[in-house]
């Protein structure tokens, strides 16, 4: 638009909307540290999904891209009888010290993360501690306490070196939502806002 000379870029309404959830959703990206996953109708995901892992969607928590959470009601290949197992995916570089849980139990993890991978508890409670069995279900979640990016720099003598970055665990509260797809339940990831955002399984 032409004003006196002058062009002049026309924003509108819309388009400073779309640019402020942007921001939001980077500002949410870095500083949630809770996320929490309902898995609804676990009976019969057991009789579809047996011997397998129930896995969220992929999401961002904590600064930390691409995590999801892994689920498997009957325990993981050496997990104990009737017990069920619980473990945290999270990219290579990232040493995360956090809260699984699974129900009212929860247990913790302190790992690095060299390679992508799932960690966390092969034994982590009986299976019929954690679940709801008037709603069928069982609510997971992470709690991220703290978060260091580790990434390799090369040093003026020629070596790698890690240069790491720390997140403390003065995150504010917040949780993202997304949907499921696959095994994955359908619940999804709760949000304290009810947003919604896109995600699959991993």
């Amino acid at each position: 638009v032409c004003c006196g000379g002058l062009e002049v870029e026309c924003v509108t309404d819309q388009q400073i909307s779309h640019n402020l959830q942007k921001e939001l959703r980077r500002w949410e990206d870095k500083h949630v540290k809770k996320a929490e996953w309902r898995i609804n109708n676990l009976s019969e995901r057991l009789s579809v999904c047996r011997g397998e892992p129930l896995v969220s969607p992929s999401f961002h928590i904590a600064g930390i891209p691409d995590v999801s959470l892994q689920f498997w009601p009957e325990g993981y290949t050496t997990a104990a009888k009737q017990f069920c197992s619980l473990f945290l995916s999270c990219p290579p570089g990232v040493a995360v010290n956090a809260s699984l849980w699974a129900g009212g139990m929860m247990r913790r993890i302190q790992h690095f993360y060299e390679r992508r991978e799932a960690y966390g508890k092969t034994n982590f409670a009986p299976l019929n501690s954690v679940v709801d069995h008037l709603s069928d279900s069982v609510l997971i979640s992470v709690d991220i306490n703290e978060v260091e990016f580790r990434l390799h720099q090369q040093s003026s003598d020629g070596t790698l070196r890690l240069k790491a970055k720390s997140m403390a665990s003065d995150l504010l509260d917040a949780v993202k939502c997304v949907g499921a797809n696959g095994c994955a339940a359908d619940g999804g990831l709760t949000e304290e806002k009810r947003k919604r955002l896109s995600g699959g399984s991993v």
